[in-house]
């Protein structure tokens, strides 16, 4: 099959797949190359013939959830990405749970459960990005992780089976920004426990977050979000500042002036340049504090050699 996946991937994939496309668009940083083949499948069985390719042909694999947690390397990416669009359906079960498909958008599940009278992840209005990536990553804000709702997940694992597979909560070892699906393992969906609150409640709460969210987080450029996690008893916003980082450039990347755990995309930056801007942060950060800050957005494919101060 080492010759001819991307014809078994055009004769039996249901959903959509598409050779040479760009995957900037697809980014909130807007940068990177073009992958060999995108896929968004449309059910399992499309799943099970991606992972038949995967295994039995050496396939590099990757997944593209809303694009926000991400960097992709210029050259782009080698094999077939997968995106989990069309796997997006809420569908309300008894005792205020949720079945949600990993590719819905974190805000349409959160706005469903406001409007639903479902609390326990309203604190997470207005952060981009797939249910997926939010689960793999237990993403979290104001005392709250996503994570802490999970009751299961149905979890795709191409390197290791050709069937779906379901997780409990404990399998999938939550911590912070983190868990035990990162890197290999693929939320197709995840079964939430929420609880029953009031609507005018959640409302108020979430219109709350997402005023605090823009008004912090308006940066003026295209963004994946807050690029390192907070060290223990720490926030990376501060360490970055406190070193003199804000407004500092690499070509057309720039730590935000007004967050700075936020590298900004000026206008046709590339993949590279924020790459290196993220280094010079980490070296800017360990030289004055000790601290080594742990990127929180994924690196994608290939980069250059770090420009070492």
């Amino acid at each position: 099959m080492s010759n001819d996946w991307r014809t078994v991937l055009r004769q039996r994939i249901c959903g959509d797949c598409l050779f040479d496309e760009p995957l900037a668009p697809l980014t909130t940083w807007k940068v990177g190359g073009a992958t060999q083949c995108l896929v968004r499948p449309r059910h399992e069985e499309d799943l099970k013939v991606l992972s038949a390719v995967i295994q039995d042909a050496g396939v590099p694999w990757w997944v593209l959830g809303g694009g926000s947690n991400v960097l992709i390397s210029d050259q782009g990416l080698p094999g077939v990405v997968v995106q989990l669009s069309h796997l997006s359906q809420i569908e309300t079960q008894p005792e205020q749970r949720l079945s949600v498909g990993g590719g819905c958008s974190l805000a349409e599940l959160v706005r469903t459960t406001v409007e639903q009278g479902l609390g326990g992840i309203e604190a997470l209005a207005g952060i981009p990005g797939s249910v997926g990536g939010a689960v793999s990553g237990n993403a979290g804000a104001a005392g709250q992780q996503i994570g802490q709702r999970v009751v299961d997940a149905r979890v795709w694992t191409p390197l290791e089976h050709h069937d779906v597979t379901t997780w409990s909560a404990e399998q999938c070892d939550f911590g912070y920004r983190h868990s035990a699906l990162i890197p290999d393992h693929v939320v197709i969906n995840v079964t939430l426990q929420l609880d029953h609150c009031s609507v005018e409640a959640l409302r108020a709460r979430s219109s709350e977050v997402l005023a605090h969210r823009r008004q912090a987080h308006n940066v003026g450029g295209p963004n994946a979000g807050s690029v390192f996690r907070n060290p223990p008893g720490q926030q990376a916003w501060r360490l970055i500042g406190d070193c003199g980082m804000r407004g500092v450039q690499v070509g057309k990347a720039q730590v935000s002036s007004q967050h700075a755990n936020f590298i900004v995309n000026t206008g046709g930056a590339t993949a590279e340049e924020i790459y290196q801007l993220i280094h010079k942060v980490q070296h800017a950060v360990a030289r004055h504090h000790g601290v080594s800050l742990q990127p929180e957005v994924r690196l994608l494919g290939s980069f250059g050699e770090v420009d070492e101060e």
